[in-house]
């Protein structure tokens, strides 16, 4: 969620004026300086996001950065090629801290143990987000959102701006240093929410008021690819998740289909990768966890072979595997039938997006 949560606080922030942010995947030694050589004196705020492959990385570039304000979402099983262990990356995404300025604050997520543990380690200020009223920043009454078909509404007038075309969003109460608001997001998922959250604990550090994040909130979009809801022509709905993926991905994604309204529900994944020698066994598992959550699973990838074996132990029985995203595409007139709701996720090697162009291609655009 890193770099939908970097496109949240910039749109918040935005909120008081000029944003630069990172752009595109230029969050490595290359990426940076190059965004930060984009500072100009109109520029309000900076959100740039740090990314990492090896211990030392995201030290050397919080120490170029120097932020005021640090964030750290989450600490999850991906990049375990190059880590030998969860603990080890956690240690990794704690090198953020060191770079902030004297009398920076530290944006940490209270829900993740490991993160949770990160703080209480650091003798600075810290601002907490999460789902406990006790964090700084937090929600309550999640709730699946359905709009009128031109957007959502935030609050209980139902006024507001215009959103997305997209039918249903994220409710929430917003608690921010004991005020709440209500917020509407136009982007389907728990997952979402928590991004949110860590947008909104960031923004609060800088003054934005919590109104005026719920104002903002109403005209979030999803990244490209990104968890964006498509409706399709006769009755299909797809959830284009297919940027990236990782075994809390895929948890997400998984349950943000089934707030998806479909007469079946079937999963396009492929393979997630970089997740080193646990990777069969992190397929595996999210496999089985499919049980009862989805109808069909097409598996795409010589991992995702591993899928479907865990999604057949569980007791599944519309299974396919496909070598190759081409070769799923060739399969999908037979496989994907009028009224599904669609999920297509998988890590960028995988190239799904050639799934999603193909379905958008046979089923063609639905009413908006």
């Amino acid at each position: 969620g890193k770099t939908t949560t970097k496109d949240m606080t910039a749109h918040l922030l935005a909120t008081r004026g000029p944003v630069l942010k990172t752009e595109g995947n230029l969050n490595n030694q290359y990426g940076l300086p190059l965004t930060l050589l984009r500072l100009a004196p109109e520029h309000t705020a900076a959100v740039v996001e740090l990314g990492m492959s090896a211990p030392g990385e995201i030290r050397a570039l919080a120490a170029l950065a120097e932020p005021d304000v640090a964030t750290i979402t989450r600490i999850a099983p991906v990049h375990l090629e190059f880590f030998p262990s969860v603990d080890a990356i956690a240690a990794a995404k704690a090198e953020i801290l060191e770079g902030l300025r004297p009398g920076g604050t530290a944006v940490l997520n209270r829900d993740d143990p490991r993160v949770r543990a990160i703080g209480e380690g650091f003798r600075g200020r810290v601002v907490w987000f999460g789902r406990d009223r006790r964090c700084d920043v937090s929600a309550e009454n999640e709730r699946v959102v359905v709009g009128s078909g031109d957007g959502l509404s935030s609050g209980p007038s139902g006024e507001g701006t215009r959103a997305t075309r997209a039918s249903r969003g994220s409710g929430l109460s917003l608690r921010v240093a004991g005020r709440t608001v209500d917020v509407a997001l136009p982007l389907l998922g728990p997952h979402f929410v928590e991004n949110f959250l860590a947008a909104a604990a960031a923004a609060h550090v800088l003054g934005v008021s919590a109104e005026a994040m719920a104002e903002a909130a109403l005209s979030l979009r999803p990244a490209r690819h990104r968890g964006e809801v498509v409706r399709l022509g006769e009755g299909v709905t797809l959830l284009d998740d297919c940027y990236n993926s990782s075994p809390e991905a895929l948890e997400a994604a998984v349950a943000a289909l089934a707030l998806v309204p479909g007469r079946r529900r079937v999963a396009v994944l492929g393979d997630m990768l970089e997740l080193g020698a646990s990777g069969r066994a992190l397929h595996r598992e999210g496999g089985r966890a499919l049980a009862g959550r989805v109808d069909a699973v097409l598996g795409v990838g010589p991992l995702a072979r591993e899928i479907v074996e865990g999604a057949r132990e569980a007791g599944l029985k519309a299974l396919e595997h496909f070598a190759t995203a081409a070769d799923a595409v060739a399969a999908l007139p037979a496989l994907v039938r009028p009224g599904d709701a669609v999920l297509v996720k998988g890590s960028r090697g995988v190239r799904l997006e050639v799934v999603v162009d193909a379905l958008a291609a046979r089923f063609g655009p639905g009413e908006a």
